[in-house]
């Protein structure tokens, strides 16, 4: 099937246990995207719970479960992070924020989506920086998980380790 240039085909599945797939065919190419209701709630809301017990947790207090699947991982070279992690991420900023500034309950605060975006990347970096810590012998200084000081630095070293050769 070819479709005239700029032009979409797009097709929605739901099957049973509340998955949908998403398929879009583009210029050529498609895309496929699976989402499972359940489990994206199911995840979310694990991860909700333990950002509020842990709100001014550093990145390297994160356990290892929730780092895997916080950490996005594109299948393509275009970044397009999907709702849930944004919505960690912007769950775990909001509230961190609100707390850190004692914002007064119904006292709105606003951040503009540009600014999210670009913090969302800074705490991609975070996340990975503590799969390296954790996987290699490089040791990484830990950092906040929600809060974004100017000037921000990554602190790193190699870990003091005998090596055989």
């Amino acid at each position: 099937m070819r479709l005239r240039s700029g032009l979409a085909l797009v097709f929605f599945k739901v099957c049973e246990h509340h998955t949908l797939t998403l398929a879009v065919y583009w210029d050529g190419s498609v895309w496929t995207s699976h989402m499972s209701e359940k489990s994206s709630r199911k995840l979310l809301r694990q991860s909700c719970d333990w950002i509020r017990d842990h709100l001014n947790a550093a990145n390297q207090d994160v356990p290892s479960d929730l780092v895997q699947k916080w950490i996005y991982e594109s299948d393509n070279e275009e970044t397009k992070p999907s709702g849930y992690y944004l919505g960690v991420f912007a769950f775990g900023y909001f509230q961190h924020q609100l707390i850190s500034l004692s914002v007064p309950f119904g006292e709105k605060v606003s951040v503009s989506s540009s600014k999210l975006l670009e913090l969302f990347q800074k705490w991609q970096l975070k996340l990975a920086m503590v799969e390296l810590n954790r996987l290699t012998d490089l040791r990484i200084q830990p950092m906040p998980l929600f809060s974004f000081p100017d000037g921000e630095q990554v602190e790193y070293w190699r870990d003091v380790k005998t090596r055989e050769n």
